[in-house]
């Protein structure tokens, strides 16, 4: 993981809530984020409104809201920079909130946009919405799920 290498998208879902997608998005990005020498952000897509990743991670802190680093994006703001403002897990990575998921993770992916690093998101349940995202960054879908649900595995 320490080789260059293009920005790494994963994205983290299940069939319902209470799954455990938050954990499993807080460990996988910090596991990103510990072994890649360039940036790494977790966003938190989960759809909780008490920000699960987000609280696991930082406490109490609440994360940069997706749609201000959106908006810094568009205004022309370097992303280093963007990111320079989001606080940070204890590997580094730059802790995103998004809870009502409404922000294109194309927007969110280019504060990624370097050598390394990588965008790991808590997509929370599968949906259309998800869904539809998965042809812009042809992310590594991990699904977690629950033995005795139907379709899960």
């Amino acid at each position: 993981m320490a080789g260059q290498r293009p920005p790494m998208a994963v994205m983290v879902a299940g069939a319902e809530g209470g799954l455990g997608t938050s954990l499993v998005t807080a460990l996988v990005g910090e596991t990103v984020a510990a072994a890649s020498p360039g940036p790494t952000v977790l966003v938190d897509q989960g759809g909780s409104p008490w920000g699960a990743l987000t609280r696991r991670l930082l406490g109490q802190r609440g994360g940069l809201p997706a749609n201000y680093a959106q908006s810094l994006l568009h205004q022309g703001i370097p992303a280093p920079q963007v990111l320079g403002s989001a606080p940070t897990s204890s590997a580094g990575a730059a802790v995103v909130a998004d809870t009502a998921g409404y922000t294109p993770l194309r927007e969110v992916f280019r504060l990624a946009q370097t050598l390394c690093g990588g965008l790991v998101v808590d997509a929370g349940r599968v949906d259309a919405h998800l869904t539809a995202q998965l042809d812009d960054l042809h992310p590594v879908v991990v699904l977690v799920g629950r033995a005795g649900l139907v379709g899960a595995g």
